[in-house]
């Protein structure tokens, strides 16, 4: 039997492993298929860097993400030579050293030989700085449009635009012109003058013979005259009226 004091270290010994072991297990990445990384998979097999970093701007969180396999964008980066993919990932910290459920790491997906995994990781080296910073522009750029479309938009010019479609047309002076008058004067023009009409002479054809008290024949109006003054004959009526 183990002293009380050692007993007493040993069960806090194994408690302190079992907590470990515990938090080990909570802290083990889950293995399953999503949409994010399926795009980072074709982003990677096709070479498409902007839809790579596009998928990192929504969470950066992805780049370290696995599928079903085991296998992620690091796998995928080795598989495909994907020189962009790679420098991205050694930029947000992907462990190289990563394994499937198979046990494989991405190193072993690589086509070529040694020489050529050499030079093709020292490629993605050189080409880190480059693609943190494209990638920090282009996230710049998202957060930047996420925060305009979240401001209200002004509708004021269309609300003007509206209340003056709206407004009724002003009346121009040139229709309230009053041609009262244009119209009494053509109407003046037949008129006759009653006055001259009321000429003595103006008795019909029976005065024709009469004298004056001093035995002179009676003035008639001349043709022209009684023309004026005779009353105008009525308008035939045309068939169509009939």
């Amino acid at each position: 039997l183990l002293p009380h004091g050692d007993a007493s270290r040993h069960v806090m010994a194994r408690l302190v492993l079992a907590a470990l072991a515990l938090s080990a297990v909570a802290a083990e990445q889950v293995f399953e298929d999503s949409p994010a990384l399926s795009t980072l998979w074709q982003a990677s097999s096709s070479g498409q860097t902007e839809m790579f970093i596009s998928q990192l701007i929504q969470n950066r969180e992805h780049g370290s993400h696995r599928s079903s396999d085991g296998r992620g964008p690091m796998f995928w980066a080795y598989e495909f030579k994907n020189v962009d993919t790679l420098a991205l990932l050694m930029h947000l910290g992907v462990s190289a050293s990563q394994e499937d459920v198979d046990g494989k790491t991405p190193v072993e997906f690589f086509p070529d030989g040694d020489d050529a995994r050499t030079e093709f990781e020292a490629d993605a080296k050189a080409k880190v700085e480059e693609l943190a910073a494209l990638l920090a522009e282009r996230e710049e750029e998202f957060y930047s449009y996420q925060q305009g479309s979240d401001e209200p938009e002004d509708y004021e010019d269309e609300d003007d635009e509206a209340d003056t479609a709206a407004a009724p047309a002003k009346k121009s002076k040139i229709d309230e012109i009053d041609y009262a008058d244009e119209d009494e004067d053509e109407e003046g023009k037949d008129e006759i003058d009653v006055n001259e009409c009321a000429h003595p002479g103006n008795a019909d054809d029976t005065a024709r013979g009469q004298r004056t008290p001093r035995g002179r024949p009676l003035a008639l109006p001349s043709r022209r005259h009684t023309a004026r003054c005779r009353a105008p004959l009525p308008a035939k009526k045309s068939k169509i009226d009939e």
